[in-house]
């Protein structure tokens, strides 16, 4: 945003901090794992 982006989000990449336009983030499916859907489930209680 300070560079004058717009339309996009930030993320990490590994360990790196990126920038993902908003389309690429809301169109492309995301697989999540088994065991990340579990803890999260779990955690949410």
């Amino acid at each position: 945003m300070l560079a004058g982006q717009t339309s996009i989000m930030v993320g990490l990449d590994g360990r790196e901090i990126s920038t993902v336009s908003l389309a690429d983030a809301t169109t492309k499916p995301r697989l999540i794992s088994p065991q990340y859907f579990k803890m999260a489930h779990t955690l949410s209680r």
